[in-house]
């Protein structure tokens, strides 16, 4: 029930935001121009970073990093929810 209300005030969050985005004016050919050329530029240094990188490997490795990186809340937060368990006798 409560993750039902999270999600249900997560989406009338997100409904505001875009309904807020519509009131807003258009950018100027300019600002869309320069935003273009900004993209261009990361598009082109992805396009190049794959000559040297595999980008499937990529796929696997950035959730392993992450993992890795945080494995010590997940420890944490496995080890609290086993010593809410009872039955298992864990201090």
């Amino acid at each position: 029930m409560i993750i039902e209300w999270m999600l249900n005030l997560g989406l009338v969050i997100f409904d505001a935001i875009f309904a807020l985005l519509g009131v807003l004016p258009d950018l100027s050919p300019q600002i869309v121009t320069v935003v273009d050329y900004v993209f261009d530029f990361m598009f082109d240094g992805v396009s190049l970073a794959a000559v040297f990188v595999d980008f499937s490997l990529v796929k696997i490795m950035i959730p392993l990093v992450i993992g890795v990186l945080n494995l010590d809340r997940i420890i944490k937060t496995a080890m609290f929810i086993i010593k809410k368990i009872p039955i298992v006798d864990i201090k």
